[in-house]
């Protein structure tokens, strides 16, 4: 799973690279539809015209700073940081191996194979809980009576979500084994 954010934030670099790429080449070629451009984006907020004819001006004297505007007025991406793929990439691992981990540490505690899957399960429950609060809050904040019962919202749905995925994997295995 590692992987996979690994790739997603390689791609989205790309893609930026791509874009930016693509803006120099419009930049060199075509300074009239790149100047058509700058003017519609401040035309659209009710700027006088002959204002946005000098901010036109002034951008397209700076190949850089027009590069700039046009990446992040135009096409509304920014620069992806260069340390993405890796940062994404283990803390996907981490995330999963401490998600995988967690509930079968009942496991090495109890003898009792049964006990220790509903020891799990308990387990699993206060921590999803504690997961889906704790991601709500620091999203919408801390403080405040929406704030506190959004985040008890977040980690009851957390909840759910996890026991049925849990409940859907133990179907399918259940299923798989009777075949």
């Amino acid at each position: 799973m590692g992987l996979g954010g690994y790739v997603g934030a390689k791609s989205e670099a790309e893609s930026y690279e791509t874009t930016v790429r693509e803006t120099k080449d419009l930049i060199a070629t075509s300074p009239n539809e790149t100047g058509a451009i700058v003017h519609n984006i401040f035309s659209s907020h009710g700027i006088p015209s002959d204002v946005v004819s000098q901010i036109n001006a002034s951008l397209h004297a700076s190949h850089d700073r027009l590069l700039e505007f046009l990446i992040t007025f135009h096409h509304k991406e920014s620069q992806p940081d260069c340390n993405q793929a890796w940062i994404s990439a283990i803390t996907l691992a981490i995330g999963y191996f401490v998600g995988g981990f967690i509930p079968l540490i009942p496991y090495f505690i109890v003898n009792q194979v049964l006990v220790a899957l509903y020891y799990s399960i308990g387990v699993m429950a206060v921590t999803l809980l504690a997961f889906g609060y704790i991601k709500t809050c620091i999203v919408r904040g801390w403080s405040g009576r929406e704030n506190i019962v959004a985040g008890i919202r977040g980690g009851i749905e957390m909840c759910f979500v996890g026991g049925v995925a849990a409940g859907a994997a133990i179907a399918l295995v259940r299923l798989i084994d009777t075949a």
